[in-house]
């Protein structure tokens, strides 16, 4: 079971009308957007993820889990399903090679384009994870949270030591430049933290 389907992503990232010629293959960002489901489940753990993805099956049967999906998680699995799935939207792999489709009607981009728009992506899907995340850090210091599994869930079947070893303060991972984390969260390139 999906959290929200491919037409929402389409529809949120504005990557054409739905159903019509102009929309973008679902088969294209479908594999992406199993990669960004399960980020999302690193990010939520376990229990609440589940709860999530119950509240996603039978909507209104989990009013704060719907809020949280509107507010925070559709924006978040819709950036990061098309900053994965970008280099795939430009090019197509076949049996003789990956072509780029090029017609008298089109111009194809160059690499400083994609580059340019993949960064775009990065930067957004970032912003939605970093308020999802931020709304949730704030939940679980409330003093009746309503999303308690979120700090209580330690069992993560996801979990392994490249992950623990990159968490941030908060203890939640993040996919986000080193460079662009806090003074004392930062990590070099092989994983182990220092300071500025």
């Amino acid at each position: 079971m999906s959290i929200i389907s491919l037409n929402t992503v389409i529809k949120t990232v504005g990557l054409g009308t739905t159903g019509t010629a102009t929309a973008v293959e679902e088969r294209k960002l479908s594999p992406h957007y199993i990669s960004a489901e399960r980020t999302l489940r690193r990010i939520l753990g376990d229990t609440l993820f589940a709860r999530v993805v119950a509240a996603a099956a039978t909507p209104a049967s989990d009013v704060p889990a719907d809020e949280l999906i509107d507010d925070y998680i559709t924006g978040f699995l819709s950036w990061f399903t098309y900053k994965r799935s970008l280099p795939g939207l430009a090019a197509e792999p076949s049996r003789n090679g990956i072509h780029y489709k090029n017609d008298a009607n089109t111009v194809q981009a160059d690499k400083s384009d994609k580059d340019n728009l993949k960064g775009v992506a990065e930067d957004t899907c970032d912003e939605y994870q970093g308020d999802l995340i931020a709304f949730l850090d704030n939940d679980a210091c409330a003093t009746t949270p309503v999303f308690p599994e979120y700090k209580t869930d330690t069992g993560s079947a996801n979990d392994d030591e490249r992950y623990a070893a990159r968490q941030t303060f908060a203890g939640i991972v993040t996919p986000r430049n080193y460079r662009k984390r806090p003074r004392g969260q930062r990590w070099d390139e092989n994983g182990y933290p220092y300071e500025d």
